[in-house]
């Protein structure tokens, strides 16, 4: 027959036809289809604002293909949302292109294709129904301070999340591997609050995450009021005596002091709110124990009874060494409404021993032998350096060395022995009882300074003429030994012609 074909060229021109309809543009085949299973949010990109995601489901496909989504408006081919062509079956990988843009019309249209462009083969489209939806951020803690609250917390990574404290909101952005992040609320009232968080997309595509929720607590300024615990007010104390009481943590330091005294800082313990004060009154009697602390403004006050103590002066502590004979001279006075009896010297074991008696006036003096177990060291006093010191004190002073006075440590001055009604030409005489080698020298007011050298015996005399008619004020000391301190010894000479 005419039109009749052979078997072989029938199915050579078969082949023919199906290869012209494949390669028509958007031209499916039935045998192909894809499934979108879940589109999960993996990041917001930090460079330009886009959440990014990865995309599982299933394809059936003859041979390798790629992923696209339909861009819509009648467009031919797609965009390629695959990282490259995979294996027909379950798949899952990151989407390339940023989610944004695939939920710009709505809910997105996908489809497979063995092309790079989507235009080759074709499958039918499938829409993504489910919604896609940000994960929830947490909140893992929050810290209270002074009228603020700081919470902590982790999210998506690169995510927005959304905070509120107290009437108060703050967008803030997560960060690093694990999306940490945290923010500080200030000026927030004291007490407790609901903590709120949430992530937010800042291009709006899609709707913010699920709330989560923390309460929190705010310390006001005055977390715990300040307050002096010991002593009791009236409470009979010494003149040195600790303090202690409670305040609110981390406000700064408590200022403690009594009597007018010396303020002494205190730190408040930041887990039970205590603090102790060491504080030392001037004064004895009914006094003022007062503490304040700045940070919040707080100041509390009240009395207490100071037991009486002395006020310790000695006037001189002077070595008078004669050959044989090693005296020490000291005196002084203490307050007349002290309670003590005797002031007392350090020992070289570190104990106070009695010295001297105190009279009913408060004077007292001491003309002995040294104290064979008197502590002597070097030190200053009043910023000058000496080669001794002894240290005095009272009873009521306590067995503190602080509380105890430093004293010099002198040698004896020359002394004038000769008659103190003089010639305008005579001979002063006199001891030097210092102890220590080298002349004495006297000091005239027009100037001049004669000297003479003490004999074995310690005795010397200096011989002065016109010397003017009236009463004359000379002075008479040792050439300085360094180290070494003598007193200068004064005297009024009545010259008559």
């Amino acid at each position: 027959m005419l039109f009749q074909i052979s078997r072989r060229r029938k199915s050579a021109f078969a082949a023919l036809l199906l290869g012209a309809a494949s390669a028509l543009p958007g031209t499916a085949l039935a045998q192909s289809f894809v499934r979108i299973d879940t589109i999960t949010p993996t990041r917001f990109s930090m460079m330009d604002g886009t959440l990014q995601g990865t995309i599982s489901g299933y394809a059936d496909a003859p041979s390798a293909v790629n992923l696209f989504v339909d861009p819509g408006h009648g467009a031919i081919g797609g965009w390629k949302v695959s990282p490259g062509r995979f294996t027909p079956g379950d798949f899952r990988f990151p989407l390339t292109m940023s989610l944004h843009s695939i939920e710009r019309n709505g809910q997105p249209n996908f489809f497979i294709s063995p092309s790079e462009d989507g235009t080759h083969l074709p499958s039918p489209k499938v829409v993504y129904a489910k919604r896609i939806e940000l994960p929830a951020p947490a909140i893992t803690s929050a810290t209270s301070g002074r009228r603020s609250v700081t919470l902590h917390g982790t999210a998506l990574p690169g995510a927005h999340v959304e905070l509120t404290v107290a009437g108060q909101s703050q967008r803030v952005a997560s960060s690093g591997p694990t999306g940490d992040w945290s923010h500080t609320f200030s000026e927030v009232p004291g007490g407790t609050h609901l903590a709120t968080a949430r992530v937010v997309d800042t291009l709006n595509t899609f709707p913010a995450s699920a709330w989560v929720s923390r309460e929190v607590q705010a310390e006001g300024d005055i977390l715990r009021p300040l307050a002096i615990t010991a002593p009791a007010p009236g409470f009979p104390v010494d003149r040195k005596l600790v303090a202690r009481g409670v305040a609110t943590p981390e406000r700064g330091p408590v200022r403690v002091s009594v009597g007018g005294g010396a303020v002494v800082e205190a730190t408040v313990n930041p887990s039970n709110h205590a603090w102790t004060a060491y504080v030392q009154s001037p004064v004895h009697g009914t006094v003022v124990l007062q503490a304040s602390l700045p940070g919040t403004g707080e100041q509390v006050r009240q009395n207490v009874q100071v037991a009486p103590f002395g006020a310790l002066r000695a006037e001189r502590l002077v070595l008078h060494v004669l050959p044989g004979q090693t005296r020490l001279f000291t005196d002084g006075t203490v307050a007349p409404d002290s309670p003590d009896l005797q002031v007392q010297y350090l020992a070289q074991d570190r104990s106070w021993r009695a010295l001297t008696s105190i009279d009913e006036a408060g004077n007292w003096d001491y003309r002995g032998a040294v104290p064979q177990d008197m502590a002597l060291a070097s030190g200053e006093v009043d910023g000058d350096r000496y080669a001794q010191l002894a240290w005095l004190t009272l009873p009521s002073l306590g067995s503190g060395l602080g509380d105890a006075v430093a004293v010099p440590l002198l040698r004896a001055g020359p002394e004038l022995t000769s008659p103190l009604t003089v010639t305008p030409t005579t001979t002063l005489q006199g001891i030097d009882p210092s102890g220590i080698t080298g002349a004495v020298v006297l000091t005239l007011p027009d100037g001049r300074t004669p000297s003479a050298q003490p004999d074995s015996d310690g005795r010397w005399s200096i011989p002065v003429t016109g010397l003017p008619a009236g009463r004359l004020s000379i002075e008479l000391r040792k050439v300085e030994w360094p180290g070494i301190p003598v007193e200068t010894s004064r005297y009024v000479l009545e010259v008559r012609p």
